[in-house]
């Protein structure tokens, strides 16, 4: 069964970790999370080919990390991974 939730911060989400809360079934679950540093290289590389075929490796400009993961609060087992760069 399919149902709007309602997520909500509880932290900053630029800080190094994010608590974030998702009311879902008349529940509130807790989500701790910590930044992903290790997600994208630093500066990450752009790929591309040329109209001849020939490939070409690119540095990028540094990008903001609005990766993280971590768990559901309560939950030991859990595992959670979601992205603030568009907002939640």
């Amino acid at each position: 069964m399919l149902e709007k939730t309602r997520p909500f911060i509880l932290v900053d989400g630029e800080r190094r970790s994010l608590a974030e809360a998702l009311q879902m079934r008349g529940q509130h679950f807790l989500f701790d999370m910590q930044k992903n540093h290790a997600l994208l290289p630093k500066p990450p590389n752009i790929f591309l080919y040329l109209p001849n075929g020939t490939g070409v490796s690119l540095r990028s400009d540094p990008v903001v990390h609005c990766f993280y993961h971590g768990s559901v609060r309560g939950y030991p087992e859990s595992r959670v991974a979601l992205s603030t760069c568009s907002g939640l």
